[in-house]
């Protein structure tokens, strides 16, 4: 008998809000969710169907870049809107990739995890601090220009250590909630919560004080069974980004 199942959960505690959504008379502005990487039915994070990770589209680039270091600058003027609020706060962006590919051959590509950014409001560009314990970009080969992309990542599958690698017989989904305070005992109310949905756009159709996550592992999805060579994804990460809209 294995020491772990099939399938296996875990979920979060309710997670606050905040205060910075109440206005100085009282009122609450529109807290709006945002979260992306998976299915809006089954939750699932989706696999490119050769063990990795299929990747959320860019939200920025290409842009060619001659020499690639460690540091990696980003032109910000082509920011779709909604997303002005990375130039807001930057931080937001730790976390995510910058991939760089070599425009001769699509498939020839590597991902940089961004551990600081900063905006540059003078230039319109973004400053990417990578980080220096992965592979160097220096020495990304390209026969072609290098072109670079901003890749965002709400959640991040690792498996075996290597990250984006997910083994294409296994599931990561990901479902939320949410809630709002109970009058009676100042607590989150699980009678009152809207219950788990896999599209966090659920949430956004109302006022609430509290959200929490629950994320299941799959690890047979075609059913033949798991022992102890059985691969097992975990997530290195999972974030949910507020915004709160007057």
């Amino acid at each position: 008998i294995p020491f772990f199942g099939r399938n296996s959960m875990a979920q979060s505690k309710w997670i606050p809000l905040g205060l910075a959504r109440i206005n100085p008379g009282g009122s609450n502005d529109q807290v709006v969710l945002r979260f992306g990487g998976t299915d809006t039915v089954s939750g699932e994070l989706p696999n490119d169907g050769s063990g990795s990770v299929d990747h959320l589209t860019p939200i920025l680039g290409p842009e060619v870049v001659a020499s690639p270091t460690y540091t990696i600058s980003l032109d910000a003027s082509g920011l779709a809107a909604g997303d002005e609020l990375y130039a807001e706060n930057p931080n937001l962006m730790k976390g995510f990739t910058v991939k760089l590919e070599d425009s001769a051959d699509v498939q020839s590509f590597q991902h940089y995890v961004i551990v600081a950014a900063s905006y540059d409001s003078g230039s319109d560009r973004f400053v990417l601090d990578l980080d220096t314990s992965g592979p160097n970009p220096f020495e990304f080969n390209a026969g072609g220009n290098i072109q670079a992309y901003l890749v965002p990542h709400y959640a991040r599958v690792v498996t075996n250590s290597v990250l984006d690698s997910y083994p294409t017989d296994t599931a990561v989904r990901v479902w939320f909630d949410a809630t709002v305070l109970d009058p009676l005992t100042d607590l989150p109310s699980d009678g009152l919560a809207h219950g788990f949905t896999a599209d966090v756009d659920d949430l956004n159709s109302d006022t609430y004080d509290f959200i929490r996550f629950r994320v299941e592992f799959d690890l047979d999805t075609d059913t033949n069974g798991v022992d102890l060579t059985t691969f097992r994804p975990a997530l290195d990460f999972l974030r949910v980004h507020f915004d709160w809209e007057p």
